[in-house]
């Protein structure tokens, strides 16, 4: 055996943030660097379409009487306009990716700064965001370095508004929601019962009152202190329902003539007997919002308030089952705060007020929705910052019978292509969803500024975050979200951060977080970092769902950290994801610990990924994953830690897994290229781990595999493997293998003889090369890394 060059401590500093070269995704070009010198760059996004069409109109009463803005002058001063100016608490992502020339920038550093110079927070990251909790004029300050260690410095300002609108207040002992919010005290000798609604001066009693005030339902005369949503309703009857079952989807219908056979049966076959349910036959109309750009709506520290999320109303459903028309009335659990089109309750601010604990929001309605479905365009500027949830609500829901995790509620939904939502400090737990940030999909309106920071998310159906359609500007920093029946979470990114947050305890076969892609080329320059991302083995998925995403209750999450699409349709895999970092993060718990498909111009470094795994025979990382519909293109892996402590009974699979790129070809890229593996550290408990594997060896067209002879000469034009260390009690064990699956016992089977390979045939009969250290193959071209 060759001798092995130990990397040394200077190398890996020389190599902590190595160049990328640029380069081209299939179909559609990326932009280059055109810029020969190194020049710092800080960019505020320009809004999306709704924002530079409408400043001037349904965003004005934002603006007007700031810098100036008046309705007579704002056409002619719309360039004053900017996302980097407005209320606290204000959110603001300062994108440095497009710095120049990238292929030549080392490091990028931020400092947000005060007036005062004091440093608030730092980054290390192309992006950074911040939340700006005070009024007051702010710099962002970003420093990146070149390979020749030469440096370029630019900033930014920041201008936070203090909010200059009424205060709502909240109070659950002493108010009122027929009060009109405006005081923290109540009005002597003024009788709600009496007067006419809003006039009596006090504060508003619930969280249902506080939050419907977006887009607020009249309410009855007979509305009592406290609001719930059987107040929003003109005409209510109690209707007889049934539970029908429908695949693993449960609806409601009125009891009528049925199709017995698809009614709800308990575990003994029995007909589930029905409920009598109070169903809102007619809604009362809605009112004008007395919330206005400015306004603030504060809950008393201290206190618990109530939450009533949803409305159930009526829907006529026909269906046809063997020629036979079944008429039912199928019943919809719909959110009471449900907000339109072009709401004038914008630049609104949910926070608190008083000394004492967070103020509890506690979710206790007979059904749950969502607490705040923001569905209309022109969703702007919303906040909420110091709050406390539990979604659960205590009642039996027959909508929620079939979950052992109860009748919860989503937090928001905002679906109307919001811009700039701001989340900090809050603390949520038991709830369906958290929150769901999604677009309409168009390259011009999509969601533009979503924040949430240093807040805590505990136990969810579903995801504890979601974004959709290449959301641009999102900034996830500082959380922690645990323990999901789902995704933690799951999104579609543009020009994005993802940094110091811890993401653990997703259910088996789903993700501490995901970026899947989009139909829209956006998917691009999010960093990821500094987060811990944990998994563990789930018995909770199939005691509470009757399902764990197809594992046996006893393994490490399937895939832990996954960069690829979501489904093998080319129309919505259309286009790479591009220039994402995952750098500093550690992740563990895990049987495939990274998944990456559909990618270009991708970092990986100063990760730590560890795993006990003893099951599964798969990669930590997958590269090139089923649903990829590109090659890889311009990877670079390295100053990782790489450690596995469990021992496989039969066969350890590898580090490091790559398919033969088999799908659609591009025209200019038919293969892998460029996935460069370099300067990391592994550390294997099992003799038979390997490095690389490089299968399955599909291609495309045929369904002939590629040859073992064509796989091995083809193999060093993806990949390169070099000065690496990998510590391994079996120095001369297989490191290296082309072809098969998981499932030869490798050492056994070859005895030792691995020239000029090990030839060997797997359990489901395909043909595999081993290789290791006294190989001719891996002499020739990863000798450089340091087997001990």
């Amino acid at each position: 055996m060759r001798s092995r060059i130990m990397l040394t401590s200077t190398i890996l500093s020389v190599l902590l943030f190595a160049p990328i070269l640029e380069a081209r995704q299939c179909f559609a070009p990326i932009a280059g660097d055109a810029q020969p010198f190194l020049q710092a760059t800080i960019e505020v996004s320009p809004g999306n379409k709704i924002f530079a069409e409408r400043k001037c109109t349904v965003l004005l009463p934002y603006y007007k009487g700031h810098n100036g803005i008046t309705a007579a002058n704002c056409e002619a001063n719309k360039d004053l306009i900017t996302l980097d100016k407005g209320y606290a608490p204000l959110g603001v992502m300062f994108q440095g990716h497009k710095s120049t020339p990238k292929k030549d920038i080392v490091s990028y550093h931020w400092q947000i700064k005060d007036s005062r110079g004091r440093v608030l927070k730092e980054f290390d990251a192309w992006n950074a965001a911040f939340v700006f909790d005070q009024p007051g004029t702010y710099t962002a300050q970003l420093t990146v370095t070149g390979s020749g260690g030469t440096t370029s410095v630019a900033s930014k300002t920041v201008t936070v508004w203090p909010r200059d609108g009424k205060s709502y207040y909240v109070d659950s002992v002493i108010g009122d929601d027929r009060f009109n919010g405006l005081s923290r005290t109540v009005a002597a000798g003024c009788n709600p019962s009496i007067e006419i609604k809003g006039t009596c001066s006090g504060p508003w009693k619930t969280a249902t009152r506080a939050f419907n005030e977006l887009a607020p339902y009249n309410v009855n005369a007979s509305t009592g202190a406290a609001y719930k949503t059987d107040d929003f309703c003109k005409t209510q009857e109690i209707w007889q329902v049934r539970r029908y079952s429908d695949g693993l989807v449960y609806s409601l219908y009125r009891d009528s003539t049925n199709y017995s056979a698809d009614v709800a049966k308990d575990a003994a076959g029995n007909l589930i007997p029905p409920d009598n349910i109070p169903v809102c036959v007619t809604l009362n109309t809605k009112r004008a919002t007395v919330l206005q750009p400015g306004d603030s709506v504060l809950f008393r520290r201290g206190q618990a308030f109530a939450l009533d999320t949803t409305i159930v109303t009526p829907s006529n459903l026909t269906r046809t089952i063997d020629g036979i028309v079944y008429h039912y009335e199928q019943l919809i659990p719909t959110a009471a705060t449900n907000i339109g089109h072009w709401a004038t309750a914008i630049g609104i601010h949910y926070g608190t007020y008083g000394d004492g604990p967070t103020p509890l929001i506690n979710n206790t309605g007979r059904f749950s929705n969502i607490a705040i479905n923001w569905q209309g365009l022109g969703a702007f500027h919303f906040a909420m910052t110091d709050l406390a949830f539990d979604l659960e609500s205590p009642e039996y829901s027959i909508f929620n019978a079939r979950s052992k995790q109860g009748n919860r509620a989503v937090l928001l939904n905002a679906n109307g292509m919001p811009i700039n939502f701001v989340f900090k400090r809050l603390s949520v737990k038991r709830f369906g969803q958290g929150i769901i940030m999604s677009t309409d999909g168009g390259e011009t309106t999509r969601g533009d500024g979503f924040f949430l920071f240093d807040s805590t998310f505990f136990d969810s159906n579903v995801v504890h975050f979601f974004t959709q359609n290449a959301y641009k500007n999102a900034g996830i920093v500082g959380n922690s979200f645990d323990y999901s029946g789902n995704h933690i979470g799951y999104t579609s990114l543009d020009s994005s951060l993802i940094y110091g947050n811890k993401m653990s305890r997703p259910a088996f076969g789903r993700t501490a977080f995901r970026i899947s892609g989009s139909n829209l080329p956006g998917d691009a320059n999010t960093w990821i970092g500094h987060n811990i991302m944990e998994g563990w083995i789930d018995p909770r998925t199939i005691a509470d769902d009757g399902r764990e995403f197809s594992a046996n209750g006893k393994s490490w999450n399937f895939s832990l950290v996954n960069i690829s699409p979501n489904n093998a349709d080319e129309t919505a895999n259309m286009h790479v994801l591009h220039d994402i970092v995952l750098a500093n993060n550690t992740i563990s718990g895990c049987m495939n610990c990274v998944n990456l498909g559909n990618l270009e111009n991708f970092r990986m470094f100063g990760n730590t990924i560890t795993s006990a795994d003893t099951e599964s025979r798969l990669s930590r990382v997958e590269i090139s994953t089923d649903f990829s519909r590109r090659p890889s293109k311009n990877f670079k892996i390295f100053n990782n830690t790489f450690t596995d402590t469990g021992v496989h009974p039969f066969s350890g699979g590898a580090f490091f897994g790559l398919a033969n790129y088999s799908k659609l070809p591009c025209d200019e890229l038919a293969n892998h290229t460029g996935i460069e593996i370099y300067s990391n550290t592994f550390n294997m408990a099992d003799p038979e781990k390997k490095v690389l594997m490089h299968t399955p060896l599909a291609q495309y067209g045929t369904t002939e595999l590629l040859s073992l002879d064509a796989a091995e000469a083809q193999l060093p034009t993806k990949v390169s493997l070099t000065d690496n260390v990998i510590n391994t009690a079996t120095p001369l064990a297989a490191m290296l293998q082309v072809g098969g699956d998981g499932t030869v016992q490798v050492n056994s089977r070859c005895g030792g003889n691995f020239v000029p390979y090990c030839s060997s045939v797997s359990a489901l009969g395909k043909p595999t090369r081993f290789y290791n250290a006294t190989s001719p193959f891996w002499i020739d071209h990863f000798d450089s890394n340091s087997i001990q």
